[in-house]
């Protein structure tokens, strides 16, 4: 008789807490700083969604993002990585760059990654983030070219160039010389150094599978 009682409520207790966390998530989405929004988030679904539930609605990094870090990962101690998917047009390369930086403006001076890639037959240039940065847009100014503003994704931990023909014209910039340093209006990004020596021989898999 006790279960009888007591399973009716379990069943209708789930949809209730399910409707109320959805609410809470619509709150969120209100919320117009980035780090706040995602703070928001965090207290929502951190703790309140049970390991038997759908994963939909955690929170994730995008998928640039994770390729980019696991591609370091994999690489590390190497500071740079050629990552190919695929042979000729229409298949995918990516090249990671690490920031030689000591010190940067991140927790535990973490070390953000430039990408470059061709992928989906799109050629990108990315920088990410160790973690969310507040900034929607950010000014950005490489030697040789003129002054960008590139933009802050959903999650605050990429930052992108224009796709396509302006990111090719980035990638062929950053070949020209041994090493690049960005500067910027963000204090996490101003100052970023990265060695792009690599570039010499690594953008070919890229110029051969977006026809560059």
């Amino acid at each position: 008789m006790l279960v009888s009682i007591l399973a009716p409520s379990t069943v209708t207790g789930a949809p209730a807490s399910a409707q109320k966390q959805v609410e809470q998530a619509k709150q969120c989405r209100a919320v117009t700083s980035r780090l706040d929004r995602l703070a928001c988030f965090d207290r929502v679904f951190n703790t309140q969604v049970s390991s038997s539930e759908p994963a939909d609605n955690h929170l994730e990094m995008p998928l640039q993002w994770r390729r980019a870090t696991q591609a370091a990962q994999d690489s590390a101690p190497k500071t740079w990585s050629l990552n190919q998917k695929g042979e000729g047009r229409g298949s995918s390369a990516w090249i990671t760059l690490q920031a030689s930086n000591i010190n940067t403006a991140f927790r535990g001076s973490e070390q953000p990654l430039l990408m470059l890639s061709c992928i989906d037959n799109l050629s990108r240039v990315e920088l990410m983030l160790p973690e969310p940065i507040d900034d929607g847009r950010v000014k950005l100014t490489f030697p040789n070219t003129q002054t960008q503003y590139w933009r802050n994704d959903d999650s605050g931990v990429v930052l992108s160039s224009s796709r396509g023909l302006p990111a090719i014209r980035l990638m062929k910039t950053f070949a020209q010389d041994e090493r690049l340093t960005i500067r910027s209006n963000s204090q996490y990004v101003d100052g970023l150094t990265f060695d792009t020596q690599p570039l010499s021989n690594a953008l070919g898999a890229l110029r051969s599978r977006c026809g560059w």
